[in-house]
């Protein structure tokens, strides 16, 4: 689909140790086809180093502005001192709206225990959250349930929409989105989630900057054109690419 309707990217990533990486990321922002980026901070940080490993990032956001580049402060709550790492990084970007878990990276399993101080913060400082989820115990989107009932006012998404009818389940939720890269970019997730939360609850991301393996063109392009076969018309195809992420984001 050359030409695509614009787009907001929610799920992107800055990697300091790539030192082209961020090229990448503001060579996408300069597209008039890319609207914005939702980009998370570097997910390998060790707390005593998270601005300055992050510095090129929040100077970038602060170029192009929380409504063209927010960014999500990717904290791991297994490690010691995330909480001053995080308020740390909020001190320095204004352009931080939420917060990023990736707890396969953080080695931990999600449960009241391990994660409500995250949501706590999240919910005092009028933050969203976004998390990988994967197929594993603890690790899919149901084991975030017993925090999403505790913390109803926090906007979550689910990266990647797994397990499936897990994501679907919980976009029911008031606050509740799905992003639906890699595992979840397939059909019947679409379908699900439209039939019980509607399709303004799916939100485009790539989880680059790269997109599949093997491929080589417009990522964009190809994300329009793959929409396109999930989505019943043109209008949720431009919803789902850019008018969901304005919606959440206030943009």
């Amino acid at each position: 689909m050359p030409g695509h309707p614009p787009v907001f990217d929610c799920h992107l990533h800055y990697f300091a140790k790539d030192q082209g990486n961020l090229t990448v990321i503001t060579d996408l922002l300069d597209k008039s086809s890319v609207e914005g980026i939702l980009c998370c901070t570097d997910l390998y940080v060790k707390p005593s180093d998270a601005v300055a490993v992050n510095k090129p990032l929040f100077q970038a956001a602060s170029r192009y502005g929380r409504q063209k580049l927010p960014l999500l402060a990717t904290v791991h709550p297994s490690m010691s001192g995330w909480e001053d790492t995080l308020l740390s990084m909020l001190d320095v970007s204004p352009e931080i709206v939420g917060l990023k878990l990736h707890p396969p990276v953080g080695h931990y399993t999600v449960s009241l225990e391990t994660v409500s101080e995250v949501f706590e913060i999240a919910a005092r400082k009028n933050l969203l959250i976004a998390s990988h989820t994967c197929p594993v115990p603890g690790q899919s989107a149901i084991a975030f349930l017993p925090l999403l009932e505790r913390f109803s006012e926090v906007k979550f998404i689910i990266y990647h929409a797994s397990t499936h009818e897990e994501s679907a389940y919980l976009s029911m939720r008031k606050n509740v989105y799905v992003e639906p890269t890699w595992l979840g970019f397939f059909k019947p997730v679409f379908d699900m989630v439209g039939k019980l939360a509607g399709y303004g609850k799916l939100l485009a991301g790539t989880d680059g900057p790269r997109w599949f393996a093997d491929f080589h063109g417009d990522p964009y392009d190809d994300l329009a054109e793959l929409a396109a076969k999930m989505l019943p018309s043109e209008a949720e195809v431009k919803s789902f690419l850019y008018d969901n992420a304005a919606k959440l984001l206030d943009l």
